[in-house]
């Protein structure tokens, strides 16, 4: 809605020609020169391979490659061609709509999940479930039933994966090959397995259950939305469609209520979890791993409290963290974190007056800090226990993102990433650091992925770059970045490549002013490049509430 009110405003100070302009069909086929770019960038835990999803330049299907470390070279692993063998891909409304739900516009494979030791890739693909061998590229369906799998996850022992099933929660067994129904919903609002609404759309948070370490049971998120408002929605891109309805829940009105529970994967009774759910009805987080015990991060409707839980075998639960802030609490989306054995754990927190990361003990009882406000902490990107250290990124200027790594025993973080732009890393759950994935957007570049590789001697080396096939946009943006008012609000202004300081341009504002969607970035913006080349002057500004302004040292 806002670029095509923004095209509107350029139609009228442009010349009548700049609707002809081969640049927009280029930036609509290419989906703003992102398609053929490589996205969810994974190594694997032996450090050999880097796996990858990418399309090519102008069609939005996915498909699977990997990168070899020792070589530098790449392969496609899975096509979705492959599979459909000639057939068409199709999507249930449930599909679409998570889908819709995470932002996910293309198609084929829409994200993969490779198992805890690295020797099976799990795809989904029109609405069948395959298990992929990396050694020999062996591809088995999964016999799933008729209706599609959602949020297929492998269990820790890479023997069985767990997914919902329409409304129920079912185990797939590999050796037995043999699919299990754990639950059983009776009523066509109840939900088990599946992230309700509200947590999907606002909290990022897509999983409905998490496996046990020991693959033995699972948690599940029961949502009971009997008393949501429902609503008949159309799709707009298949008007021949008949509208399905939807429990949807607008501001205000009812949400649905939750429940959490442990069920055993050989069938029985659930072990309901316990805490006030009336007083903190909203689920932002549930981690379950290896030593550490079933954890919980749960808030109030208005946001302004949030509680850290840890559940015992009988469901009962007991408080580690009990935050409160008059304003709001931000969830974060990466955290708690703990060490393997359990002893400890990551959590960050604004209590300082800015993003902080935070040791803190099984008891929830602050070690130490770990980041500081030049760092500003923005998320967790990596734990690696082996070395005790935390990759995580932090925002030192609000347009920017860096990369860091802090020793979980003290001293200061080191960046990692240099240049200003928007950088991030992927690694191996499982990894050591050895191997690591960084993405950097700067504002005269669109996303690069290179792979880092330890030398065996404390150094490191660039392995290579994850191949682009995409189509890079006719000319170079630049963009001025800088503070204004009394407030020091972060702006973004792009000038006619030509600009004559003795000439009035007319303005155009590009302002967004909802919660974490930043329009000040230090990343390419082609479009209004190319706005800006046909008469006018584009200024996007940021509020004081926007992400990465935290800091004191953003403070005015």
């Amino acid at each position: 809605m806002r670029t095509a009110v923004l095209l509107c405003l350029v139609a009228a100070v442009a010349a009548p020609a700049w609707a002809e302009d081969s640049f927009l069909r280029e930036l609509a086929v290419t989906r703003n020169f992102t398609l053929g770019r490589p996205t969810h960038a994974e190594p694997t835990p032996d450090g050999k391979t880097v796996l990858f999803l990418r399309t090519e330049a102008r069609s939005p299907v996915n498909s699977l490659y990997a990168f070899d470390v020792a070589t530098g070279q790449t392969r496609v692993l899975l096509t979705p061609a492959e599979l459909l063998k000639g057939a068409e891909e199709k999507l249930t409304q449930a599909e679409k709509a998570q889908r819709e739900r995470q932002r996910i516009s293309t198609r084929g494979f829409a994200g993969y999940q490779l198992s805890e030791d690295g020797k099976l890739v799990l795809v989904s693909l029109s609405g069948k479930l395959y298990a992929v061998r990396l050694a020999d590229k062996d591809v088995s369906e999964l016999q799933t039933g008729a209706t599609p799998p959602l949020n297929p996850t492998w269990s820790p022992d890479g023997t069985k994966v767990a997914y919902a099933h329409e409304r129920d929660l079912y185990v797939y067994d590999l050796k037995q090959k043999r699919e299990t129904r754990l639950t059983t919903s009776t009523d066509p609002a109840i939900t088990n397995g599946l992230a309700e609404f509200v947590a999907q759309e606002e909290m990022a948070r897509v999983q409905g259950f998490w496996w046990a370490p020991d693959s033995r049971s699972l948690a599940y998120e029961e949502a009971d939305n009997r008393g949501v408002e429902e609503l008949t929605i159309p799709d707009v891109a298949h008007p021949e469609h008949p509208p399905e309805p939807t429990h949807y829940p607008r501001p205000g009105k009812p949400n649905a209520k939750l429940r959490v529970g442990v069920i055993p994967v050989a069938g029985g009774a659930t072990t309901w979890v316990t805490w006030d759910r009336d007083k903190l009805p909203y689920l932002g987080r549930v981690v379950w791993r290896d030593a550490a015990p079933l954890t919980l991060v749960v808030q109030s409707r208005d946001e302004k409290t949030r509680q850290l839980l840890v559940a015992d075998k009988s469901g009962r639960t007991r408080v580690l963290i009990d935050e409160h802030d008059d304003a709001w609490i931000d969830l974060d989306h990466t955290l708690p974190e703990w060490l393997p054995d359990g002893s400890a754990f990551l959590w960050s927190t604004d209590a300082s007056g800015w993003p902080t990361l935070q040791l803190r003990g099984a008891d929830g009882r602050l070690i130490r800090e770990l980041s500081t406000d030049k760092e500003n902490y923005d998320h967790l990107v990596h734990l690696d226990a082996a070395h005790r250290s935390a990759w995580f990124v932090g925002a030192p200027t609000a347009p920017e993102r860096q990369i860091y790594r802090v020793s979980l025993d003290g001293g200061a973080p080191s960046q990692l990433s240099r240049g200003f732009g928007v950088h991030g890393a992927d690694l191996a759950r499982r990894g050591d650091g050895s191997i690591w994935v960084e993405q950097s957007r700067t504002p005269a570049t669109l996303p690069e992925d290179t792979v880092h590789a330890g030398d065996g001697k404390g150094g490191e080396r660039v392995a290579g770059e994850l191949p682009s096939v995409a189509a890079n946009p006719p000319f170079q943006t630049h963009p001025i970045y800088e503070r204004v008012g009394a407030l020091g609000f972060w702006t973004v202004t792009t000038r006619p490549r030509n600009f004559d300081p003795k000439h009035k341009y007319p303005v155009v504002v590009e302002v967004y002013a909802g919660p974490t969607a930043q329009m000040v970035s230090a990343q390419p913006k082609p479009l209004w490049q190319w706005m800006a080349d046909h008469g006018v002057i584009v200024v996007a500004i940021d509020g004081r509430g926007k992400i990465g302004r935290a800091s004191c040292r953003e403070r005015v």
